[in-house]
This record gives C-alpha cells, sequence and structure tokens, in this order.
C-alpha cells in the first residue's frame, strides 16, 4: 500500500477539516470521500453504485455514517 499525503501537517488537517464533514480529494485518477469523525480520518471510494451520487456531499451522521444526499438514507 502506498500512502499519499494530504495534508501537511496533522494540525493543518484540524484547523482546514471540521469534525463530522466530509471532501472529496483526487488522487492520482481515484476520487475519494475523506471523512472526518471524532478527530479521526477515513477514506472511502467516491462513487455510490446506485445513481452514480457522491458520498462527500452527504453529512455524516453521530453514529459516523455517511448519509446518501440523494435517498438520506
Amino acid at each position: 500500500m502506498k500512502w499519499i499525503k494530504v495534508f501537511d501537517s496533522l494540525e493543518t488537517a484540524n484547523t482546514q477539516f471540521a469534525d463530522r464533514n466530509t471532501i472529496m480529494v483526487l488522487i492520482g485518477k481515484r476520487e475519494l470521500c475523506l471523512v472526518k469523525f471524532n478527530d479521526e480520518y477515513f477514506a472511502v471510494s467516491d462513487l455510490y453504485p446506485h445513481q452514480r451520487e457522491s458520498p462527500s456531499k452527504g453529512q455524516i451522521t453521530p453514529y459516523g455514517e455517511i448519509v446518501c444526499p440523494l435517498h438520506f438514507y
């Protein structure tokens, strides 16, 4: 596995990226949804297979789940 640096430092990430937020990041040709939840970072594919919507447009629940921006589920 190859590690890719998205932010210059953890401090920069924490100041530029709010908790319970999502952003889309482009790594090479791959779009990823970067999620910050409870001061931890997670990355998933930025493409729901159903209707090809972007999880990075969704909201994060208090349980850390990404809510689909189309279906609110």
